[in-house]
């Protein structure tokens, strides 16, 4: 009996080869198990990683949108600076042609003339959400090579045609201080002021403006205004390069 039991025991034993699959197999089911879950990671990391990218899309776009109402206000600024000017040069055209008639009248265009004449007409471009998105590091993520060339261009044209704009305003503040001084431009404040000065006489207004328009500052004044050929230029400039960024910005916020 013993015999018997130590026979059945010895056929029911699994032989090496039977270990060595029975491993194999188990080995197998744990690597399957394992690729499953590294899968899954890689899924779920992926799947993270592209909501990250979609978010800085978004805040990109936020600051693009930020950067072309900024364009568009400066572009009406500018605009609205070009038409000052033009209106200005026209008028200093009509006062020197005046002048050199000796037709020291006063009437709507003289007056007109001359207060455009001593107004100073400043830009300030609107360069904080250009500023913002330097600051925010997504500029990094723009793909567009257009609006990575447009973007410096046009904000150093901007500074560029304002530092023009402060030096001729600058240059028109010492002429009008030259003309403070020895009391010439004094005599225009009637016409400037009408409300304040008690009427005068016709032939009085024109003494005054006679003298006014002979002083050397006056001339220089009125003549640096038929001069701003550069202003121009940077008008017609920024028009073209707002334009062209509103454009570019507009398509890369549709992608």
């Amino acid at each position: 009996m013993i015999n018997f039991l130590r026979k059945l025991r010895r056929n029911q034993k699994p032989s090496s080869s039977e270990r060595t699959r029975a491993g194999y197999k188990y080995l197998k089911h744990a690597l399957g198990e394992i690729s499953l879950v590294v899968i899954g990671i890689l899924i779920a990391l992926a799947i993270d990683n592209a909501n990250e990218d979609r978010k800085d899309r978004e805040k990109l776009h936020g600051y693009l949108d930020k950067i072309s109402h900024s364009v568009k206000a400066d572009l009406e600024a500018i605009q609205d600076l070009a038409e000052y000017r033009q209106s200005t040069k026209q008028a200093s055209e009509i006062l020197l042609k005046r002048i050199s008639h000796e037709e020291f009248l006063l009437d709507t265009v003289v007056q007109n003339g001359l207060q455009k004449a001593f107004v100073q007409q400043y830009f300030s471009p609107n360069v904080g959400a250009y500023e913002s998105l330097i600051n925010s590091g997504h500029l990094e993520l723009l793909k567009s090579e257009e609006i990575l060339q447009l973007l410096p261009k046009y904000y150093n044209t901007t500074q560029d045609l304002a530092k023009e704009e402060d030096i001729f305003n600058r240059f028109l503040e010492a002429l009008e201080t030259e003309l403070a001084k020895d009391g010439t431009l004094k005599l225009i404040f009637p016409i400037e002021r009408p409300d304040l000065v008690p009427p005068i006489s016709q032939d009085d207004f024109r003494a005054r403006l006679k003298t006014f328009f002979e002083h050397p500052s006056t001339f220089t004044m009125l003549t640096s205004y038929l001069r701003i050929d550069n202003l121009e230029n940077y008008y017609n400039q920024l028009d073209s390069l707002g334009n062209l960024m509103i454009t570019e910005i507009g398509k890369e916020i549709k992608r």
